[in-house]
């Protein structure tokens, strides 16, 4: 198993470290970490010349091999890329001169160089932080295949009992998911890590916890004999202050192991409301249940649904034509409107904007789209097209 050089670097342990040559490198992967310093002096025994190193190793050296010979910097750079190792790591402790030749050299075979200027790092703990870092990446993969086989394959119970208990051990009469869903492209810190450290510091109550790092975010395992709203709030609203930009989603509780697939979609959409209504409602919640996502139970698990996005986004289309060419504010107007429950009088507080102004716009809508947002049965077809516009230009 292996951690690219990109993921590793997002840690905190690893961010002082400075990258001088190599910079395309960085997608190379880790498997392990390794020293040289004697490897490639020629005074000591040949036994122990260049064997050390094998494909993917991260290499950390503070270069005593060259203290008398700088010019051995440039073979070992040459043995550690013929090697095909992930990157070399400096701690330049007698201060030598790293030649310019050598950073070309390295630049132009991709090969990562990297500066350790932490007087406080220690090469036998820089080893031991990459071998963890491979290993939190070894059970997330692991566990990221168990999760997905549950949430896009079709499972017998038997299937799902088994990879459900090998992600989450821990069972007791009632379970529930919580889903902390991250604006990051990637995850940048250790999520599973430091959200268990915030779990400690929470007053003990009868759930077992549970993290498991997933995607661009984080799931929270809780079960116990019994589990009360206030348990929830306890472990969930901690966590979500320790990580604002989360997006947090709840499901409801559950009985049954095999029903594990369903609390993890579940989780998963009200963590998708969640970041809807914090976007366009300011929503200062700290966390949405599903059991609160109203008629989004049934838009999200269709909103790929081809036919769906057709019909709906169809009826938006001369709202959105009509926008373009007169620079207008009619759909952004709809959209408040109905993420206001059709309450003008709260989207006119809410936007700061006179009742008759939005009005007008709303009229204009009608006119447009032939729908007439006063008459329910044509509100509730603006309702459902302006919210899977919004689905899908989440």
């Amino acid at each position: 198993m292996s951690i690219s050089l990109n993921e590793l670097l997002h840690y905190d342990y690893f961010k002082s470290l400075e990258l001088i040559a190599g910079a395309n490198g960085c997608s190379r992967q880790v498997i392990s970490c390794s020293i040289l310093d004697y490897e490639m002096d020629r005074s000591v025994n040949q036994k122990y010349a260049n064997l050390n190193f094998l494909p993917g190793q991260m290499v950390v050296t503070s270069l005593l091999f060259a203290k008398n010979a700088p010019f051995m910097i440039r073979d070992a750079v040459k043995y550690l890329i013929s090697k095909d190792a992930s990157a070399l790591v400096i701690k330049n402790v007698f201060r030598l001169p790293i030649h310019e030749s050598i950073l070309r050299y390295a630049d132009s075979k991709n090969f990562p160089i990297f500066l350790m200027d932490d007087t406080h790092m220690f090469f036998e703990d820089f080893i031991m932080q990459v071998g963890r870092c491979v290993e939190i990446a070894e059970s997330t993969e692991m566990a990221s295949r168990e999760i997905n086989a549950l949430l896009y394959q079709n499972l017998n119970t038997g299937e799902k009992k088994a990879r459900i208990h090998r992600v989450f051990p821990i069972f007791y009469d009632q379970y529930a998911i919580a889903r902390f869903d991250t604006e990051h492209s990637t995850v940048t810190e250790d999520y599973p890590s430091q959200a268990s450290a915030a779990l400690k510091n929470i007053p003990s109550n009868s759930l077992a916890k549970s993290v498991l790092r997933y995607d661009k975010g984080f799931f929270l395992f809780l079960s116990g004999a019994s589990i009360k709203e206030d348990e929830l709030n306890d472990c969930i609203v901690p966590l979500s202050e320790r990580f604002p930009e989360s997006s947090v989603g709840v499901s409801g509780v559950h009985f049954r192991m095999e029903d594990a697939d369903k609390a993890l979609h579940e989780a998963i959409y009200a963590a998708r409301v969640h970041k809807l209504n914090r976007k366009t409602l300011n929503d200062p919640s700290r966390y949405q249940s599903f059991s609160g996502i109203g008629i989004y139970r049934v838009l999200l698990p269709l909103i790929d649904n081809e036919e769906l996005q057709q019909y709906a986004l169809g009826l938006l289309d001369p709202v959105l034509e009509f926008d373009a060419e007169n620079r207008g504010r009619l759909l952004e107007t709809l959209l408040e409107f109905i993420q206001c429950s059709g309450n003008l009088h709260k989207l006119s507080a809410r936007s700061g904007q006179h009742e008759n102004t939005l009005r007008y716009r709303l009229d204009k809508v009608a006119a447009l789209t032939g729908l007439n947002y006063r008459k329910m049965s044509d509100y509730e077809q603006l309702a459902l097209a302006a919210r899977v516009y919004l689905l899908v230009n989440d």
